[in-house]
């Protein structure tokens, strides 16, 4: 009863997860730091959808920690983008 809703998690993932696919092709012709800046605007959209949708259920407010996933995802992005580039050469 007082547990976040059902299926919020999965339809706001699911909508980002359609804004990037729309994007597929373009994406492979930008260079790392433009990946990581999509990636940053990616998880900031998904966690303010989240964020602004507790709030109107009354279940939580607007705090700067919204921003600390985006920016550990810009952070950790490029090594996993090199990391990945690095075992697809070995094979």
């Amino acid at each position: 009863m007082f547990g976040p809703v059902l299926g919020l998690q999965a339809l706001v993932m699911a909508a980002c997860a359609y804004g990037v696919k729309i994007l597929g092709q373009r994406l492979q012709h930008f260079s790392l730091p433009q990946h990581s800046i999509l990636i940053v605007l990616v998880v900031v959209a998904y966690q303010t959808i989240v964020v602004t949708m507790a709030a109107l259920l009354g279940r939580g407010g607007l705090a700067w920690a919204l921003f600390y996933p985006a920016l550990s995802s810009a952070l950790v992005w490029p090594l996993l983008v090199l990391v990945l580039h690095y075992l697809r050469r070995r094979q």
